[in-house]
């Protein structure tokens, strides 16, 4: 399943990630996986090829890019591309963190 596979990997780079297992437990539209390193935290909604985000999820992923969070949708593409393994890699390292002290 796509979402283990991207906590695998946050496992293999020491990264802390967190996956409400109930959805109903949290607020509509909460997104699938944060993830936290010594690079930042990152928030992410986990999507197959053809899924569409609820009407939630869009509002919660605006306000957290509007609150200068890093959020967005990861699709199983972006594993084939590169993508995620390319930026949990980031995120494990201290020296990419881009927020003031």
């Amino acid at each position: 399943m796509f979402r283990h596979q991207v906590e695998q990997l946050c496992d293999e780079l020491e990264l802390w990630h967190l996956h409400v297992p109930d959805s109903r437990r949290v607020a509509p539209g909460w997104v699938d996986l944060v993830i936290i390193g010594p690079g930042g935290v990152i928030f992410r909604e986990l999507k197959g090829p053809e899924g569409s985000r609820s009407p939630w999820q869009v509002y919660v992923l605006r306000s957290l890019l509007a609150a200068c969070c890093d959020a967005g949708t990861w699709r199983p593409k972006d594993w084939d591309s590169g993508l995620i393994r390319d930026t949990l890699t980031r995120l494990s390292s201290p020296l990419t963190r881009a927020c003031p002290k």
